[in-house]
Formats: structure tokens, C-alpha cells, sequence
């Protein structure tokens, strides 16, 4: 009897420990996963699509808010695609791959998406991919993210603070005090033009989270035939990710 007790305790001890060491492994795979949201730039992302492994995954990326959080495959490499209508229409649509970019960083990344053909535009779209660290660590709180994908170079004033942005860099300010930050945008035009101002006025802030400023160009229309606008969208952040723990 007291052989058979030692043995069940035996048994229960591995069983333990091998549900402690099933969980571990869970707990390591989750933590090591590389994960990212989107964001669209200029307007919402068309139908996108990627695969992690054998599963094809409807990519959302819309201009007004970021996007859940998708999980990206093991070696963070990104293939975004489309399917557009075959020229028999008795065929099914022909996948078209639009972009590629990486995951690098471990912990959360920020994908964004720049859709650089307009609705009225014929043929598969045309888009930009920069993928950016967006760990607090790289984007703290109580800041504010600008991200300059117009083709000019940007001066970008927050509150009291003032920054040169070239075409695709980036600049970090900081949120002053109060519930808004006034932002003014002005584009330069080159030697003979100078610098004009483009976009402006006051933009939400809630203390505690972080902001993505965007800015791009816009697209030409009967108001702006040259599309000389410049195109900001302020995005609160309020989930964003925990710190990276050693």
C-alpha cells in the first residue's frame, strides 16, 4: 500500500511538472511572437492580405485609428498582397504583391501602410511599407510621434517646440500641459518659394497615452490641382504596448 501511495505521488509530481513546463513554453512562445499594428497613410489601406505560414490573413489599415494587433511569421518577414480581377472574367482574381517589409525589433512594431494611388486610379494600387519600433521605449508616453511621408521637407512646431523634418524621418515631441497641443506644418517649396504653411490648429492630447502625427501629401483635386496641401492625421495611442523587461 505504502509502495503504490509513493508511486502515485510520484505520478503526480511529473504530471505537475510537466503541465508547469507545457505552460513555460506557451509563455515563451507568446512573449517571443513579434506582433504589430497599422496604420494607413493618406487614406485607409485597399484590401490587403499576408500569410503567417499556411494561413492568409485580411490585413486592415485604416487612416483614423490603429488596427488591432496581428501576429507576424516567425522570421518577422512581411509579403503584402492584393488580388485584382482576371482579364477572363471566368477566371478567379490574380494575386498581386504590392510590398514587403520586416519586423526587426522584438516586442510590438508599427506597420505603415501609404497608399500612393488614388481611388480613380486603373491597376493594382500602389503602396509604401516603413515598419518602426513601437515600444514605449522607442515612443514614450506623453509624447507626440511625427512621421513626415510627404516628398518635402517638413517644419513642424508643437506647442513651443520647433523641428526640421526631411521627407521620410520622424521627430518626438513632447506633450505640453492642458487637454491640447497646437500644431502648425509648413512645407518647403524650394530656394525661390521658401517655406509656406500648409496645415495647422489645435489637436486632442489625454495624459497618460502617446500620439502618431502623421503627414503626407495630399492628392490632387479641383480645390488643390497641384496637390500643394499637406495632409496631418493625429492618432491616440491608449494601448500601447508594456515596457520591454529584461
Amino acid at each position: 500500500m505504502a509502495y503504490s501511495r509513493r508511486n502515485l505521488i510520484k505520478l503526480l509530481t511529473c504530471v505537475t511538472l510537466a503541465v508547469l513546463s507545457s505552460s513555460n513554453l506557451e509563455a515563451q512562445r507568446e512573449d517571443s511572437a513579434k506582433t504589430f499594428r497599422t496604420l494607413g497613410v493618406r487614406r485607409a489601406a485597399p484590401q490587403l492580405f499576408y500569410k503567417n505560414g499556411s494561413e492568409e490573413i485580411r490585413l486592415f489599415a485604416g487612416d483614423s485609428a490603429l488596427s488591432g494587433l496581428y501576429e507576424a511569421p516567425p522570421s518577422g518577414k512581411l509579403t503584402l498582397y492584393c488580388y485584382m480581377p482576371a482579364e477572363d472574367p471566368d477566371l478567379p482574381p490574380v494575386k498581386v504583391d504590392l510590398a514587403e517589409t520586416e519586423l526587426k525589433t522584438p516586442g510590438e512594431s508599427l506597420v505603415l501602410v501609404a497608399t500612393m494611388s488614388s481611388k480613380a486610379e486603373s491597376g493594382p494600387p500602389v503602396i509604401r511599407v516603413r515598419t518602426v519600433d513601437a515600444s514605449v521605449e522607442k515612443h514614450p508616453l506623453n509624447t507626440a510621434r511625427v512621421f513626415n511621408f510627404s516628398n518635402r521637407k517638413i517644419a513642424s512646431k508643437v506647442a513651443e517646440e520647433f523641428a526640421e523634418i526631411p521627407s521620410g524621418g520622424e521627430y518626438i515631441f513632447d506633450y505640453p500641459t492642458g487637454s491640447k497641443m497646437w500644431v502648425k506644418i509648413a512645407a518647403f517649396e524650394g530656394s525661390e518659394t521658401g517655406w509656406k504653411l500648409r496645415n495647422g490648429g489645435p489637436k486632442a492630447i489625454i495624459p497618460g497615452t502617446r500620439s502618431l502625427i502623421v503627414l503626407s501629401d495630399a492628392y490632387p483635386s479641383e480645390e488643390d490641382p497641384y496637390g500643394e496641401r499637406i495632409n496631418l492625421r493625429n492618432v491616440i495611442d491608449s494601448k500601447p504596448p508594456p515596457p520591454i523587461t529584461p
